[in-house]
Order: C-alpha cells, then structure tokens, then sequence
C-alpha cells in the first residue's frame, strides 16, 4: 500500500475542519452587503473575543497570589491559533470594506490596535516577556495594522487619518513583543512607501509617523551576511529581509521621488544618520555611503531653497516651502552637515572617513555652498569643521605603528582635514570680510587649531636613512603641508585687505594672528619674519 506523500500537522486537520464548519470566503464576501452598523457588530464581537482571551492569560499568569489562594478567571479561553485567526478576519473584513474604512478604523480597529500593541504601566521593564515564545495573535495584529495602512495610502481621505496612528508600532509604550516582529514591520514600511502618489496628500503629523516607523526600522538589523554564510559568489550583503535594508530602500525612494519632492519634510534627516550609525554598526560599509549621499542629496535640495532658485511660482505652489522660512532650511542643513561630520568622526573604514571629509568640504564649495550667507557659513565652520579637523588630525598623528603601516591613508585624510578648515574659508572670504566680527569667529578657533599642531618643533632622528619614512618625518611633512596652508591664508587675507605685516594694535585680527603664529614654534623665527616682510612689501609696493 502506497503511503501519502506527507502528513497533516494537527493545526492542518483544525483548519481544515473548521473550514468544513465555517465558511470563511463568504463571511468576508457577505460582509460587503452589511450596513455600518451591521460590520461595527461583528467587528466589536471579533474585538471582544481577543481582549477576553488576553485577559485571560494575564488571569493566568498572575492567578496564584501571596496568600496562596486562586484569582478568579472569567471570559472565553482561545487558543493562540484561534486568536490568530480572529486577528485575520478582523482584518480582511475591513479590507474587504475599503470604502468604509474611515468609519471602521475610527471605532473599533483604532482603539483594538492601540490596546493591543501598548503595554499596561504593570507589564513595562518586564524583563520576562522577552524571552517568552512570540505570540501568534500579537504577529497577525502587527501585519493586519501593516495592510490597513498600506490600502489607506491609496485613498485620499483615509491616509492622514490612519498613518497618523501608525506610531502605534514604535512608541516607548509599545510592547517588547513588536521588536520580535522587525522584518514584518520593515516589509510593510516598504509596502507603505512604494506608493508615492498616495503619500502627495499626507501631513506633517502622518509624515512624523511614517518617518518615525523608518527610523526605527533603520535602527534594527544592518549586519552583513558573510560569503560563507551566505553560500553565493557575490560579496558580502545585507539580507533582504533586513530592517536596516528595507528602511534605506524606503527612504531612498520618497528622497528620489519627483512627486514627493515638495511635500517630504527635511526631518527624514534623522532617520538617514540613524541608518549611518547602524552600518557602521554591523559592519556594513555600503550602508554609511549610501547614508552620505542621501544626506548629499538634501544638501542639493536644501541649497535650492536657501539660495532662492526656485520660481516663485513654484514656491507658491509648494507646501513645504510656503510652512518653512529661511532661517528653519539652514537649521536643516547644519543638521545634514553633523550627519556628514560623525561618519567622518567615528567611521573605523579609512574609505568611508575619506569619501565623508570630502563629501562635507564639498558642501560648502559647490555651486549650492557658494550661495549661502555668511552668518551661516560662521556658524558651521567653528562648530562642525574646525571641531571635526582637530579631533582627526590628533588622532592622526598619535598612534606611531599605525602611521608606519598605513602612511599613505594618513597622508589622504591628513590633506582632507586641513583642506576642510581652509578651503571653505577661503571660498566664502569676500562674503565673510564685510563683518571683522564673522570673520573673527571663524579665523580664531582655526588659528588655535593650527598652534596645537604646529606648537611644538619636530626633533631631528639620529642615524636613520634619509630616505625612510619614520613617524618623525611623516609628522614634519604633515606640518609642513599644514603650515604651507597657513602661508597661503594669509597672503590671501591680507590681498582682500583683512592682514598687515605691520598692523597697528587697534587691529585686532592682524594682531592676533601674528602673536599666534609666533607661538607655533614648528614655522620658526625665519619663517615667520619671511612671511612678515613679504606681507608688508606687498602693502608698500600696493
């Protein structure tokens, strides 16, 4: 006798007998011809059944008290299969009303999710609950919330309504068993974002919401699969299922979409760092390049705005641009900046540090940073540059062994970290010599920069070959390339009429920079009088 080819699991048989029972397809199929109210009943009678069940198993869990004796336990038991399944049809009977969807999610389906996906003030800091097995019922909620909100996206008056409410799924208050669910809640952030056309219409609190969704997708996952793990021939990558990788393909489209363009708020900045610092996490480069140049992107888009090259009858026509004033873009693009500066900062990948060093010199030099008005430019330069160049090049010239081991990748970011500092100012000078205050903000701390590299002499090493690179020489050509930047600064400054060789003491920024280059002993006596005397045979032969 020949055997079947496999065997019914238990849960198989129920299903198939209750299908025996109940017919399913009609009931969601019968529920179209109901009234409101009719589909308002049956969907409250599904909502009761889950919330007693829940409440039976908190009964449970907590029957036995101190005294010894036993809690009452009311309501009807379901097994996590049945609550499931009543998870299910909650949800296809609401689908399946699309039309009526504004009305059925504003009583009951709101109220179910929230109850269901906030934990009570009781259950919060259970450490417990974390390790217990994943409640079926608590999954198809998650996904049933997901496909809600994905078939709202399509309808204009239901989008701002339920996406609003979509930080059900990620709010401090949300429960620990969600966490468990992080590719279902990536796999519909994706299905929610794809639909482009559908999210034109939504408002800063559905915006707040969605973002907020990506952001903690973009927080969770992001660890490269080895070539060993992943048995293929291609390099190492993320899984497609990852949350971090679901979250850059979301926010890579609502950022390249034309039709988002107008209506996505600059707030998707933070959820972009949060995807960075989770590359840098898990090892995986490709995220942090793919974070610098969405944050390159918004720098473009923001540089538009600041600069003023958009019609106006295109501005008119913008929500964003009619909500938000001036000084609100250039608080976004310092925050684009700082996103660029704490990969170039904390990155461990010498490529990533180098390609953000230049993406943020870069910044401030295209045709879009050329437009950008001084107080900005005196406001980014002290506090995100020079800051950013100071910390690296210490860094730089501190660990002896690794400068002989990677000379020529210390060399490249060395360059990069003074070109930072100089190349801006340089760019923006004539903007920013109409205010000797400006100026003064910017030209000090880089001044002070330059004393704590260049104060202290290079002591020549005995018996050594000339033409070995030891950490003593790499350390003089490093200063060097960096005092050859100072010269140049300064035969600048005092073209455009800022620096004199011989400055009178009311002025204040000739003074100054003279008695600090005094004290950077690596430029010498000779050096600096050379300077001097050529700054002041300038003057005289001008």
């Amino acid at each position: 006798e020949e055997t079947r080819p496999y065997q019914l699991s238990p849960r198989a048989r129920v299903r198939k007998r209750l299908t025996r029972t109940c017919d399913f397809a009609g009931l969601l199929a019968e529920s179209r011809f109901m009234d409101l109210a009719g589909i308002r009943v049956l969907l409250i009678a599904l909502v009761d059944i889950i919330h007693a069940s829940t409440t039976i198993k908190k009964q449970d869990a907590t029957a036995d008290t101190e005294d010894g004796s036993e809690s009452k336990v009311t309501g009807i038991p379901l097994s996590p299969a049945s609550e499931a399944m009543a998870e299910v049809l909650l949800c296809e009977i609401a689908v399946k009303n699309k039309d009526r969807l504004g009305p059925l999610w504003e009583m009951p389906l709101k109220e179910h999710y929230t109850r269901r996906l906030t934990r009570e003030s009781a259950e919060i800091k259970d450490e417990h609950s974390k390790h217990q097995q994943l409640d079926p019922g608590i999954e198809k909620c998650v996904t049933g919330l997901l496909r809600i909100c994905g078939y709202a996206v399509s309808r204009d008056e239901l989008v701002n309504d339920i996406l609003s409410d979509l930080d059900i799924l990620w709010k401090p208050e949300t429960r620990e068993e969600v966490e468990t669910l992080e590719k279902h809640v990536g796999e519909g952030l994706w299905r929610i974002s794809r639909n482009v056309d559908g999210l034109r219409q939504l408002r800063p609190g559905g915006w707040a919401s969605l973002l907020g969704l990506a952001e903690w997708c973009a927080a969770r996952g992001g660890k490269a699969v080895s070539r060993k793990e992943s048995m293929i021939g291609r390099s190492a990558g993320l899984p497609e299922d990852d949350p971090a990788l679901q979250a850059y393909r979301s926010i890579h489209l609502l950022l390249h979409s034309p039709e988002l363009r107008e209506v996505l708020p600059f707030s998707i900045t933070k959820p972009i760092r949060v995807l960075m610092v989770t590359g840098e996490k898990g090892n995986c480069p490709k995220l942090c390049l793919a974070g610098l140049d969405m944050l390159k992107e918004l720098h473009t888009r923001l540089g538009e705005l600041i600069a003023g090259k958009r019609g106006e009858g295109e501005e008119a026509a913008s929500p964003l641009t009619r909500s938000t004033n001036s000084e609100d873009f250039v608080a976004c693009w310092i925050r684009v900046l700082e996103g660029m500066a704490d990969v170039a900062e904390h990155s461990a990948d010498p490529a990533i540090r180098q390609h953000a060093l230049s993406v943020l010199t870069d910044a401030f030099v295209d045709k879009y940073g050329s437009s950008l008005p001084a107080d900005t430019l005196c406001v980014a330069l002290p506090q995100i540059c020079i800051p950013l160049a100071g910390k690296r090049i210490k860094i730089l010239l501190l660990d002896e062994s690794r400068m002989v081991r990677a000379m020529e990748e210390i060399m490249i970011e060395f360059e990069q970290c003074v070109s930072l500092v100089f190349k801006p100012l340089l760019h923006h000078l004539k903007n920013i010599v109409g205010s000797r205050a400006n100026l003064m903000v910017v030209w000090k701390p880089l001044l002070q920069l330059l004393e704590d590299l260049l104060g202290d002499g290079i002591a020549p090493s005995e018996g050594s070959d000339e033409r070995e690179l030891t950490p003593e020489r790499l350390r003089s050509t490093l200063k060097e390339l960096a005092s050859e930047h100072l010269r140049n600064a300064i035969v600048v400054l005092h073209a455009n009429g800022v620096l004199e060789g011989n400055p009178d003491p009311s002025d204040q920024i000739s003074v100054s920079t003279w008695e600090s280059v005094d004290r950077m002993n690596f430029c010498g006596k000779d050096r600096v009088t050379e300077w001097r005397q050529a700054v002041a045979s300038s003057a005289e032969s001008g």
